[in-house]
């Protein structure tokens, strides 16, 4: 029997853990649909709703769009734009107390306000993920007897917006706002504008003398998508005012995101972390929208809402996984800023050949990190992490069409970065051991350090990509691409068996995970004892103040060494910054970031490729299946491999694989056996190592 994905939650009630929902929620609460707290007034980290063209976190001032920035690049810098959120109001007027619930099945927010034995008003904000305009706002009054219910709402939308003037029409039934971005991100670039249709919310009070029901809509575009914003947002509007804003299709829509999925059962803190994890994240990406993610997500202004490193590195595994279409859509976002990547490394006094991506990147794609940061200039890492990324999709998916189309001229132009970026000249100095000097490495702690351990295999796999994909196209790669890989060095201490984070390094504090990555995700070829090694050395030397994502690493790495005892505490620690009751990530225990969906997408690849064992590789994709500590039973549901899509269920003894579609031969190799792989059918193996592949 196939385990319900939202079955598997210990549901704990805070503030009030004795609390009890009302009864037409119980049902989903029980089974982990919904979040609860009795009274989210006293809640600190209040959750988002979204559908990765808008989004915005509950009883915020603000509501943020894809793609939307204001700011001069590294000057203001570039931000997102604040739009105030048009249909945040509360509720006045009844008791204080505020039992709420967070359905991340159907991607609701539900809010009730009693008014004594007389009944509640309940709210229900959503972001419609089929209708991508729409914002929505129901309210329902629900009377006990026959007594009145008045109440009053409250905007929260708070001032006028810092980053676009808006200007307001009114008619009989909304509000119109439109306006542009006060500055674009490149002198004299494009200033995107922003349209506002939106419901009139009583100013007075009201008084329900019957059961009523009353929708608000907000309808949203903007000129990156509309030739006239304005125009389509009254026409969204007017659709929802006439048709009613077709909630189902809503969450028909995100049920179809739930066909993919992570199960867990005997370990039910897991499973809730999954699946709001995964909720977060799907809320913020959007395939038609490609404006990749943020570490705050799109919810928020975290990190001026630029993209880093952190969207291949964390977050992007896990969707290329289960929802390869979105992760296809945050390749795009790269590829279609291509041409500011050239630029950019032209724009050293070197003038770097090539792609070099900023370290942050917002709407153009130039950098956009502050001024008063070194990373803008010498975190150079992210070019090979972004190529791994490219790599990483075309194996999973064998799509050559695309792997044409724009993997290979990504992988083509971050090669020729590499190439001009290492020391000495490879074609001054043929037989020359090369370097990568002056850099930061994914420990910013340190900076103007030699030889990055990290940057310079990430630099190693980026040349080797283009080279392989080249073949695949029967293209001839350059052939200095592979020889500048095979000399760039690798720092390695043969006393104590480790790899030495930079040149120069000992023992000092580090921020975060670095050299652990060059097991998992990068996959570096390195013994057992030398891996081990490295993962012992930098967990006695990270920060316990350092950003979330450290420690599923370092989980994963232990748990490919077989020490599931280690593996099991590093693992519990990977999700410890989860706050209740919505599962809103911090960045650090104390706080930073919020909702830190780095940190999201770091814990998330434990459960997708950690302990399933899945890794994608060239000879196919590998599965080593093992189970949390406690856990009894996990399910890999509706992956993907070469256009295929299949479930891996396991237990300690045994795991099953069940093909649901396969558009090419597949087969599943064990060490002494081949077995060709049929649609529609379910194989049983004894727990070991395994290896899909087109056959």
């Amino acid at each position: 029997m196939a385990i319900k994905p939202f079955v598997l939650v210990l549901v704990v009630f805070l503030p009030g853990l004795l609390a009890i929902p009302p009864a037409e929620w119980q049902a989903r609460v029980d089974g982990s649909q919904m979040l609860y707290t009795d009274d989210d007034s006293k809640v600190k980290f209040l959750p988002s709703v979204g559908n990765g063209f808008s989004a915005f976190v509950i009883d915020s001032d603000s509501l943020y769009i894809a793609g939307i920035f204001n700011g001069e690049a590294t000057k203001a810098p570039s931000h997102r734009a604040r739009v105030p959120s048009p249909l945040s109001y509360a509720v006045r007027g009844g008791d204080p107390a505020r039992p709420a619930a967070l359905d991340i099945e159907r991607g609701i927010y539900f809010r009730r306000t009693t008014f004594g034995s007389s009944g509640f008003v309940e709210q229900r904000w959503y972001v419609h993920q089929a209708i991508p305009s729409l914002v929505v706002m129901e309210l329902e009054a629900r009377l006990s007897g026959s007594a009145p219910i008045t109440f009053s709402l409250q905007n929260l939308s708070g001032a006028p917006s810092g980053d676009i003037a808006f200007t307001s029409t009114r008619d009989s039934s909304s509000v119109t706002m439109v306006g542009q971005i006060n500055a674009p991100e490149i002198s004299g670039g494009v200033r995107p504008s922003v349209a506002v249709v939106v419901s009139l919310v009583p100013g007075a009070p009201v008084t329900a003398t019957a059961n009523t029901t009353w929708v608000f809509v907000a309808a949203i575009h903007t000129s990156i998508e509309a030739s006239d914003p304005v125009a389509s947002a009254r026409a969204d509007f007017a659709a929802a005012m006439s048709k009613g804003p077709q909630r189902s299709l809503h969450e028909a829509a995100w049920l179809t995101l739930w066909a993919s999925g992570v199960e867990i059962a005997g370990r039910p803190d897991v499973a809730r972390a999954v699946n709001t994890s995964f909720f977060y994240i799907l809320s913020s990406i959007r395939e038609e929208r490609p404006f990749s993610l943020s570490p705050g997500g799109l919810a928020s202004n975290a990190y001026n809402g630029h993209t880093f490193w952190d969207c291949e590195t964390w977050m992007y595994p896990s969707v290329l996984l289960l929802q390869p279409r979105l992760a296809a859509s945050l390749l795009q976002y790269r590829f279609d800023r291509i041409i500011e990547a050239h630029e950019k490394a032209q724009s050293y006094p070197q003038r770097y050949n090539g792609a070099m991506f900023p370290w942050e990147s917002a709407f153009t794609g130039v950098e956009t990190c502050p001024t008063w940061a070194g990373t803008g200039l010498r975190e150079q890492h992210i070019s090979g992490d972004i190529a791994f990324a490219v790599q990483q999709y075309f194996r999973l998916t064998g799509n050559t069409t695309w792997l044409h189309d724009f993997g290979y001229p990504l992988l083509q132009g971050i090669a020729e970065f590499w190439v001009s970026r290492v020391q000495p000249d490879p074609k001054t100095f043929p037989k020359a051991a090369l370097s990568i000097n002056d850099v930061i490495p994914p420990d910013e702690y340190h900076d103007h350090v030699n030889d990055s351990v990290y940057t310079n295999v990430v630099a190693r796999i980026a040349l080797e990509a283009a080279a392989d994909a080249a073949r695949v196209l029967g293209l001839t790669p350059d052939p200095i691409w592979e020889d500048v890989a095979a000399r760039i060095v690798v720092l390695f201490d043969e006393e104590q068996n480790f790899h030495p984070e930079y040149k120069g390094y000992h023992n000092e504090t580090i921020k975060q995970a670095d050299v652990v990555l060059l097991g998992y995700p990068l996959g570096y070829n390195m013994s057992a004892d030398v891996r081990r090694n490295d993962l012992l050395y930098y967990a006695k030397v990270t920060s316990n103040d350092g950003p979330a994502m450290t420690w599923g690493m370092h989980a994963i790495g232990f748990v490919d060494l077989g020490d599931r005892a280690t593996a099991a505490g590093l693992f519990n620690r990977s999700f410890a910054n989860t706050q209740a009751p919505f599962d809103v990530w911090t960045e650090t225990p104390s706080g930073g970031a919020v909702n830190f969906l780095t940190g999201a997408g770091g814990f998330l690849q434990t459960v997708t490729f950690g302990y399933p064992g899945i890794r994608i590789t060239g000879a196919g994709l590998t599965i080593k299946p093992a189970l949390p500590e406690g856990a009894t039973r996990m399910v890999v549901r509706s992956f993907s491999f070469q256009g295929s899509t299949s479930t891996l269920d396991y237990n300690s003894a045994t795991m099953t694989l069940t093909v649901l579609s396969m558009p090419v031969p597949l087969c599943l190799d064990s060490a002494t056996t081949r077995t060709h792989l049929t649609a529609g059918q379910s194989y049983v193996q004894p727990i070991g190592a395994y290896t899909m592949l087109r056959c």
